[in-house]
C-alpha cells in the first residue's frame, strides 16, 4: 500500500493509504482529530465494510496498526461532526487531497526482468481502470457529498440517523417506532410529521440534488430534526420504556 500525508494549516495532517485497488483509505484518528470528534465513538457506529488496519509510521518511525476509513466512511464521518468547517474539511479532502492520490494512478507490482514494454502495456491498462473505477466512484458518491453539505448547512438540525444513533437503534427502527406512535407517517418515501406536530418546530423538510450513474440529476425531500425534536423523540420514548418497566414489575 502506498503511503501519503496531507497538510493543511486548518486542518493539520491526514495521513493516507492506498489499496492495491487504487482506493484511498483516510485515518480515521487525524480525520476524528480535524473534526473535532471522538475516534472511539465513531468508530462504533461506523459499517464494519467501511474501516480497516493499516500500518503507518509515528513520528519516530516505528510501525503500527491504526484504523483508516474508506471514501464512503469518510462521508460518514464528516456527518457525525457538528462544527461549522466540516464542509470545508470535505471540500479540502475532494478537491486536493483525492485528486493529489489519483493522479497517480493505479498499482502496479513490476516482476523482475519483465521487459519495459510489456511494463508499459500493463501500466496504462491499470492506468484506463484506475480512471474508469474514479469515474464510477464519483457518480456513487456524488450523492453522500451533496447530502453531506445539506446536513452540514441545517444548522441545529439532525438527521434519523443521528437521532437514533443517540437511542442505540437504527433510523430504520426508529421511522418504524414514529410511525406506530402516530408521529409522523410515511408518503412517496418520504417521512412526514402528522399535522399537530409539525407545528411544533420539531422537524424541517430539507430536499437536495443528486446524479445517479446515468448522469440525471434527480432530488429527493428527507426529514431533519431540530434540537427540540430530539429531546422531544428522546423524551417520548424514555416515558414509554418507563411505563412499560412499570407495568411489569
Amino acid at each position: 500500500m502506498e503511503n501519503m500525508i496531507f497538510k493543511s494549516k486548518e486542518f493539520g495532517e491526514i495521513r493516507t493509504v492506498t489499496d492495491e485497488k487504487g482506493e484511498p483509505w483516510f485515518c480515521l484518528m487525524d480525520v476524528c482529530k480535524a473534526l473535532e470528534l471522538q475516534t472511539k465513538f465513531v468508530k462504533m457506529r461506523l459499517r464494519d465494510e467501511v474501516v480497516s488496519n493499516n500500518l503507518i509510521s509515528d513520528t519516530i518511525g516505528r510501525k503500527q496498526k491504526a484504523l483508516f476509513v474508506n471514501e464512503d466512511g469518510l462521508y460518514d464521518v464528516i456527518l457525525e461532526s457538528r462544527k461549522p468547517e466540516a464542509r470545508a474539511f470535505r471540500r479540502w479532502v475532494t478537491g486536493e487531497v483525492l485528486p493529489a492520490i489519483r493522479k497517480h494512478g493505479g498499482y502496479m507490482a513490476v516482476r523482475a526482468n519483465e521487459p519495459d514494454e510489456v511494463i508499459l502495456s500493463r501500466a496504462l491498462l491499470i492506468m484506463q481502470k484506475a480512471l474508469e473505477r474514479r469515474d464510477k466512484r464519483i457518480a456513487e458518491l456524488e450523492p453522500r457529498a451533496a447530502y453531506a453539505d445539506e446536513v452540514i448547512d441545517s444548522v441545529s438540525c439532525m438527521t434519523t440517523t443521528q437521532v437514533a444513533k443517540g437511542l442505540g437503534m437504527t433510523a430504520i427502527e426508529l421511522n418504524r417506532r414514529l410511525c406506530r406512535l402516530g408521529i409522523q407517517y410515511c408518503q412517496s418515501g418520504q417521512y412526514l410529521l402528522y399535522a399537530g406536530y409539525a407545528r411544533q418546530g420539531y422537524a424541517q423538510n430539507r430536499t437536495y440534488m443528486y446524479r445517479d450513474a446515468e448522469g440525471e440529476t434527480h432530488t429527493r425531500a428527507y426529514l431533519v430534526w431540530t434540537e427540540r425534536g430530539r429531546e422531544f423523540i428522546h423524551s417520548l420514548l424514555d416515558r414509554l420504556t418507563t411505563d412499560y418497566t412499570d407495568l411489569n414489575n
